[in-house]
């Protein structure tokens, strides 16, 4: 939660929830595999370990409860999400490399070169030419 700058309440309450819940049934897992393992030291469950191996099972997990749920994951349902979460939210965020480059088809002339064979050191010194005076040349958009 650290890592998240927002100063709506709704989502830092959203986010709170979540860190509850999570906790919740991360401790409710530990309490069952424990059980399942009676024999076995107790002080061998150590909780750094344990929370290493929840945070890198926690999307079987996740299929697991939709799975009993009955909520079918095809992939379609996966493309839906890696689509709606691929898209950066910040939308009217400045990019970095945006506003320096002052030749635009640095690109593609160093691809045409690279195409017709051009030794690759001889492209990377024109690229690198052709960075320089781009750098030279432009400052960041404001």
């Amino acid at each position: 939660m650290d890592q998240i700058t927002t100063k709506s309440p709704y989502a830092i309450e959203a986010l709170i929830w979540i860190s509850i819940l999570t906790l919740l049934i991360s401790r409710k897992v530990y309490s069952v595999v424990r059980k399942l393992n009676p024999d076995a030291k107790m002080v061998r469950f150590t909780q750094l370990r344990w929370s290493s191996i929840f945070v890198q099972n926690s999307s079987r997990l996740l299929s697991a409860i939709l799975d009993h749920l009955g909520i079918e994951q095809d992939f379609s349902t996966v493309l839906n999400v890696y689509s709606s979460e691929a898209l950066d939210p910040h939308v009217n965020r400045e990019r970095f490399r945006e506003g320096l480059d002052c030749t635009p088809d640095s690109r593609q002339l160093v691809k045409q070169r690279y195409l017709k064979q051009t030794p690759l050191r001889t492209v990377l010194e024109i690229y690198s030419q052709e960075l320089n005076a781009a750098s030279s040349c432009c400052t960041p958009s404001q």
